[in-house]
């Protein structure tokens, strides 16, 4: 039940949401054209939006999103390529591209996005925004057509620090406390912008801080996060991609044949890899120890950069967002003013269940 007009704690925030979240009385199109032919409207809210609903925040409208959620940089080969408030010549970044711009845009107060592989945190660095990749299984996932499940989460955006607290609220996500020590690999901080540093030192102040690298889990972070993702996405979702696949942009549908054609060889390794580095992150991070990193490795890329550009842009950036996917945490992308170019973005990484200590911090940022 809607709350009161003018009453609850996201009362007077307009709110836009990721067309893969359910909504009642619409047809969830997740993105491709082929996903909503032949659907009915859903008979009811996904209960995450519910939750905003019921406490004030106001429907807006729904987000383009990249097809399936199985992209990063925010273009749809049927919808287009939402705008970038923040940075207009370059590319808003995905797959919650939409909500991403709908917020950078001015359009909308808050915006709901999922993050799979990065697609609220990437979308928000390179949009100037707030954003938050919450604990996996923190906020209920149904009504929310599935990736990869054993890392799909709900996030949110916003332009401060404030809306992000309320959301979090309402969605039941407490504090726990604060944090005395700082982990800041010193191999992420190489070559980092000052900007990027400045901020970090606001945060760092009157706490411990630590260098030490990141665990190691046997093999390449990126392709454990690459191969676990691709069987579970095929598993989700490789019935349509046999299907309608021919409708698929050509590099969205050649990542799900990487999960058909997966060895079980292959997958069961980086199954045991990701087990041992998110047991190695849980350790490291275990009482009050707070990780601080880039959010991504460069700024977004133009508007126009060519399909190899892309490519690798992907690649590094999946480098970094999946140390918290590969282990379950919320991340927090926090933006950083950056008077020489795009927008830069500074996260906030901590133990699971420890998303609205994350906002705090954030909050104390602010002036």
């Amino acid at each position: 039940m809607a709350a009161a007009e003018g009453a609850g704690p996201l009362a007077g925030l307009r709110l836009a949401v990721k067309d893969n979240i359910d909504g009642a009385g619409w047809v969830n199109g997740s993105g491709t054209p082929g996903w909503a032919e032949g659907r009915a409207a859903a008979e009811a809210d996904a209960p995450v939006l519910a939750a905003l609903l019921a406490e004030g925040a106001q429907m807006v409208g729904r987000t383009v999103m990249d097809e399936l959620a199985f992209s990063l940089m925010g273009r749809n080969a049927h919808y287009g390529t939402p705008p970038n408030g923040a940075a207009p010549e370059r590319l808003p970044g995905g797959s919650s591209s939409g909500s991403a711009a709908a917020v950078s845009c001015g359009a909308a107060d808050i915006a709901l996005g999922t993050d799979t592989g990065g697609s609220v945190r990437l979308p928000a660095a390179w949009c100037g925004l707030h954003g938050l990749r919450t604990t996996h299984g923190a906020v209920p996932m149904a009504g929310v057509t599935p990736l990869a499940p054993s890392f799909d989460v709900v996030g949110w955006f916003a332009r401060s620090a404030a809306p992000m607290a309320a959301v979090a609220q309402v969605s039941g996500l407490a504090r726990r406390g604060g944090f005395a020590r700082v982990w800041m690999p010193g191999a992420l901080w190489a070559g980092t912008a000052p900007a990027l540093r400045e901020a970090a030192e606001r945060i760092v102040a009157g706490r411990a801080v630590e260098d030490a690298a990141l665990p190691e889990c046997g093999m390449d972070r990126g392709e454990v996060f690459r191969r676990v993702q691709a069987v579970e996405a095929w598993a989700a979702l490789g019935d349509f991609v046999t299907a309608r696949g021919a409708g698929l942009a050509p590099d969205v549908r050649a990542r799900f044949e990487v999960g058909r054609d997966m060895t079980p060889g292959d997958y069961k390794a980086a199954v045991a890899a990701r087990a041992r580095f998110a047991t190695a992150m849980g350790e490291a991070l275990a009482g009050d120890t707070l990780l601080l990193m880039p959010t991504t490795p460069a700024p977004a890329p133009m508007r126009d950069a060519a399909p190899e550009v892309l490519d690798r842009t992907r690649g590094r950036a999946i480098g970094l967002l999946s140390v918290a996917g590969l282990a379950g945490l919320p991340q927090y992308a926090l933006p950083v003013a950056n008077p020489d170019g795009p927008p830069l973005s500074l996260s906030l990484i901590a133990a699971p269940g420890r998303d609205a200590d994350l906002i705090a911090i954030a909050e104390d940022m602010e002036p």
